[in-house]
């Protein structure tokens, strides 16, 4: 549905996102001209070579690389030119937390707003492509707060996946918009939320659940879907459940809750003979619900993740239980 946005945000922010997408577009002049026509006719499935080595003038994931960078190789902008910098387009997103990175393809680029609201614009324009909106239940409109904001989206082949406020994921026709399937994966009513955004590895899609805290005792979950339907191929609690053969790995503790760049935390006291996931990095191979390596963060340690990670060695464990 092609229709133009009304809300306003900042004009600072709008300035910066136009500004520096326009330039990420340019090319030859006469690339660059069938790009403002129409973007879409250009557009190449996004494969799994380029997640892992994107063009310069892509932004495909969160970090834009698995590596986690958020680093663009891209030099037109530098010292020296920086200065001299002016709006080339801007556009005013929806009233509300915007924590999402856009996604940006062949010319393209994908944003989200405030409410489940995700826009495709002409990068070198700004013109608006086409638009989704999600139809919310009243319930979670009227809870407002950052549940309805997100802070990533996924790209891959012909789709643009996104996690929805009422516990759904969602692929979209990345040409037009249109809605390839949709898939729920909690029930919204019990108070399970999605915050972050899905995830990209091997062609499946991993997706991490929030809300745990109000609803399933024994914290959130990790799942993975096949790209082409939606279909949920496993599902990992990020605490054992007392069937679970780990179950007597676990801390004691009586909240947690799991963030899109931060591993599962808890508060509580009791530990148990082997306190392995307790506030614990973990690390999941994509094809199967089975845990590869693990860095258990001992109670009270509290260093930055990036020192956790580059600092203390990795451990093989056993595999997480579905």
């Amino acid at each position: 549905m092609a229709v133009s946005s009304s809300s306003k945000v900042s004009n600072w922010v709008a300035a910066i996102m136009g500004v520096s997408l326009s330039l990420l577009t340019r090319g030859p002049a006469d690339a660059q001209q069938a790009q403002i026509t129409d973007p879409t006719k250009n557009m190449h499935p996004v494969t799994d070579a380029m997640l892992l080595h994107p063009d310069p003038g892509d932004w495909l994931m969160w970090r834009r690389t698995y590596d986690g960078y958020g680093f663009s190789p891209l030099d037109q902008i530098n010292k020296d030119n920086i200065r001299d910098l002016q709006v080339a387009w801007t556009w005013s997103l929806t009233n509300g937390a915007t924590e999402s990175t856009p996604i940006v393809h062949d010319g393209i680029l994908y944003i989200w707003n405030y409410a489940d609201k995700v826009q495709a614009l002409n990068a070198a324009t700004g013109d608006l492509i086409w638009e989704y909106r999600r139809d919310l239940p009243q319930a979670i409109i009227d809870q407002g707060g950052n549940n309805m904001a997100k802070r990533n989206m996924a790209i891959y082949q012909d789709k643009l996946m996104i996690a929805t406020s009422d516990a759904h994921l969602v692929a979209l026709d990345a040409k037009t918009g249109e809605v390839a399937w949709d898939h729920q994966t909690a029930d919204w009513r019990k108070g399970w939320r999605y915050t972050s955004g899905p995830f990209i590895v091997d062609g499946m899609v991993l997706q991490g659940m929030t809300g745990c805290g109000n609803a399933e005792p024994g914290g959130c979950f990790i799942t993975a879907h096949d790209f082409k339907n939606g279909e949920e191929k496993w599902r990992v609690w990020t605490i054992a459940h007392p069937e679970d053969l780990n179950f007597d790995t676990w801390n004691g503790g009586f909240r947690w809750r799991v963030d899109s760049a931060l591993p599962p935390g808890s508060q509580g006291h009791s530990i148990r003979t082997r306190n392995w996931y307790s506030t614990a990095l973990v690390s999941l191979i994509p094809g199967s619900p089975k845990c590869a390596v693990r860095f258990p963060r001992r109670m009270r340690q509290a260093l930055p993740i990036q020192r956790s990670i580059q600092t203390q060695p990795w451990r093989s464990i056993r595999p997480l239980a579905r």
